[in-house]
């Protein structure tokens, strides 16, 4: 069977067969090319999903990173304080 990729000795002798061949072809590209765009468009919402996350768990660390040095502020203050109330 002669693929639609090869043109075949008839679609060199005879227009009518090209063309009906190439509308073939070009079919089947379009098709592809439908295609290709819904899996990008999946892969762009995604991709959407992945960066939302990554800016809400940005937020989450960041938050979490100021109360961890909060608390490491408050923790050598008291030992300051502890310290100068100690000394004689």
């Amino acid at each position: 069977m002669q693929s639609l990729a090869q043109p075949s000795k008839l679609e060199y002798e005879n227009l009518e067969v090209h063309v009906d061949k190439c509308s073939m072809r070009y079919e089947g590209l379009q098709k592809q090319f439908e295609q290709m765009d819904e899996r990008l468009d999946k892969v762009e919402t995604k991709l959407d999903q992945i960066s939302d996350e990554v800016r809400s768990n940005k937020s989450t660390t960041l938050k979490a990173l100021i109360a961890a040095t909060a608390t490491i502020i408050a923790a050598i203050i008291s030992a300051i304080a502890v310290i100068y109330t100690k000394m004689p």
